[in-house]
């Protein structure tokens, strides 16, 4: 996502994505019918699924024809892409009412597409702005922060890591009860981990939100193919200590919370005590006030809360906040959606959308 710093201290070299950062499913869109036709039926209104519908779509290789191929690298991730293209069919299938999409004008298509792709990303920004947030902040995103254009350094380098805090050990991958380490390759061969054992009444729990990060991704390794486990793996982030050119012999470990402390300090991310005198409109004093790296900070904060505090909910805020308000079809606007549509979207979940596809358990 396109970053930019909006702390005390940004960095005046931050880097630039030529995505989109707004909250409106460019992974799963890409550049809609006419720009990325290969996702999409030829008619240009459903997406184009794999593996008898219970699959993202691939190629001759197994690699996945989609917006962002990094969504295929996780398998949760992946599962969740596929569940947003299946909303997308759901919606569509109801918006013809029987009508042959070949009876309809092009004009006529590309205006029942914007219409079903406006109601699929609001319900999305729904889930995010509620359910999402009350989830890592104990509360709604506000519906008053500043339009950004960008997404701020403080929540890409730092915030939004706090996922790796959440990932436990193991997980149950079956409804035999067979459990696995969820950073395995492994799980992939076998399609995707069934959703009533991650969402719903029995879904398993996360870790929980503190400062330990789980045995499982102190050391992260990401396979090369996430169709082929025997194609070897990369190691997760950034080696800045090994020079170019140098020939690695063996394994190489690298701690992932290393990696975030590093990379924040790359990024020029102001500390946690800095963001909390800007907050509380103070003056700041490293020496005494303290020096704590921002992943760490908004880590240790969560920790007794068990969801994030201050400084990382301000930052989810400004920065969730932020880029819905920036946006002119938010789900929550008067002009594009009714009340009964926007009622709806308040009260989205994923859940609620599993239900709507039809996913056995919901």
């Amino acid at each position: 996502n396109d970053t930019e710093g909006q702390g005390p201290t940004p960095d005046p070299n931050r880097p630039i994505d030529v995505r989109t950062p707004a909250l409106d499913l460019d992974p799963v869109y890409g550049q809609g019918p006419h720009g990325t036709p290969e996702f999409y039926t030829p008619d240009g209104l459903f997406f184009r699924l794999g593996a008898n519908g219970n699959d993202l779509l691939r190629d001759a290789h197994g690699v996945a024809l989609i917006g962002d191929p990094r969504n295929d690298d996780n398998g949760l991730i992946a599962s969740i892409h596929l569940a947003f293209q299946k909303y997308h069919n759901t919606l569509m299938t109801r918006a013809l009412n029987g009508i042959d999409p070949n009876s309809l004008t092009q004009p006529q298509k590309d205006a029942l597409f914007a219409m079903v792709h406006n109601e699929v990303v609001a319900y999305y920004q729904g889930i995010v702005t509620h359910e999402f947030a009350e989830a890592i902040t104990g509360k709604p995103i506000p519906s008053d922060e500043p339009p950004l254009t960008a997404v701020p350094i403080e929540f890409s380098g730092a915030v939004f890591r706090m996922g790796h805090s959440l990932v436990p050990n193991t997980i149950i991958v079956d409804h035999q009860g067979d459990t696995k380490n969820p950073t395995d390759p492994t799980l992939r061969q076998n399609g995707f981990i069934p959703y009533d054992l991650l969402f719903g009444p029995h879904a398993q729990h996360a870790a929980a939100l503190d400062d330990k990060i789980s045995d499982t991704m102190r050391t992260l390794l990401i396979p090369l193919s996430p169709t082929d486990p025997g194609q070897g793996d990369l190691i997760g982030g950034n080696a800045p200590n090994i020079g170019m050119g140098q020939i690695i012999d063996g394994v190489m470990h690298l701690d992932l919370v290393e990696t975030n402390i590093l990379r924040g300090r790359e990024l020029h991310l102001p500390s946690g005590e800095e963001y909390l005198a800007m907050l509380d409109h103070k003056p700041y004093h490293p020496a005494t006030d303290g020096n704590t790296d921002l992943f760490v900070y908004i880590l240790k904060e969560a920790t007794p809360l068990g969801h994030l505090g201050r400084v990382g909910t301000d930052v989810v805020d400004r920065t969730i906040g932020g880029l819905i308000a920036a946006d002119p079809y938010r789900y929550d606007n008067p002009a594009i959606f009714s009340k009964a549509q926007i009622n709806t979207f308040r009260n989205a979940t994923f859940e609620k959308l599993l239900h709507e596809i039809g996913t056995p358990g919901f």
